[in-house]
């Protein structure tokens, strides 16, 4: 994982593995996003223009957020197969490359979708 700051004047949004990274703008504002959106060529570009600034990288690790486990709507969809939740991700939602993540981040990013 590494940590970016975002000095434009635009959120800065970084997808990898069908997940979303927005960055807020503002030299304050920093976010922590997974080393391979450093490869990108979006991210090299804004690196180039000065618009975002790589702070090096982090220990820091995803954990998994205990209160969505007990929402209703995880609940729900906890109770599908695997399958079905990578098949209602890519084809309602438009998630990309589920088949490389696990349930709950399948699950995390239908609802995360669903609330857009």
């Amino acid at each position: 994982m590494i940590k970016i700051l975002n000095t434009g004047k635009r959120l800065i949004t970084f997808e990898h593995a069908g997940k979303r990274y927005p960055v807020k703008c503002g030299e304050h504002n920093e976010a922590i996003v997974p080393d391979e959106v450093a490869d990108q060529t979006f991210f090299k570009a804004l690196v180039k223009t000065k618009e975002v600034i790589n702070a090096g990288s982090t220990d820091v690790v995803e954990v998994e957020d205990e209160e969505l486990k007990v929402t209703e709507r995880y609940i729900e969809l906890k109770d599908l197969k695997i399958g079905e939740l990578r098949n209602m991700a890519k084809d309602m939602y438009e998630v990309a490359n589920t088949s490389r993540m696990k349930e709950y981040d399948v699950i995390k990013a239908i609802i995360e979708a669903e609330a857009e």
